[in-house]
């Protein structure tokens, strides 16, 4: 948000802060083009624009995911990631016996947004989308804690 002289908030009409942490989980080799377009679906299905976005998290085993990265990139914002022990830490919702017998943890997209967020509640909790060549896309949404005032 613009800052006046003084250093308080300007009210722009139509600007749009970022305060959206996404966590997302894919199937390994997930098609990059694919991935960005349903992802980038999937927030707005939601009523969530991508401009609003201020980071994309996963798990750290998918940090070198490349359409992970790519959709970050194409988003113009980071890519982080979390250790196991962080989010297997967060209250998640939806637990996913899929992702808890794969990996041993019970989500990885609640979890990343939560911890990346650094908050309690998820906007959006874990969505889930088939891609092309039998790959599928997680996806959850939780808002920064220090734009929600927390």
């Amino acid at each position: 948000m613009p800052l006046a002289p003084d250093h308080r908030p300007i009210d722009v009409p139509g600007a749009v802060l970022p305060v959206l942490c996404v966590g997302v989980g894919c199937t390994r080799g997930a098609p990059v083009a694919a991935l960005a377009a349903v992802a980038t679906a999937m927030l707005q299905a939601a009523g969530l624009t991508p401009a609003a976005v201020r980071l994309v998290a996963t798990a750290g085993r998918k940090q070198d995911e490349p359409a992970l990265r790519h959709w970050a990139e194409a988003l113009g914002v980071r890519f982080i990631s979390f250790d196991d022990a962080t989010l297997a830490a967060q209250p998640v919702v939806t637990r996913s016996t899929r992702v808890q017998a794969a990996i041993g943890l019970p989500s990885v997209a609640e979890a990343a947004a939560l911890a990346a967020a650094g908050g309690t509640e998820l906007l959006l909790t874990r969505r889930t989308a088939p891609l092309p060549g039998g790959h599928h896309l997680t996806l959850a949404v939780a808002v920064a804690r220090e734009a929600a005032g927390a």
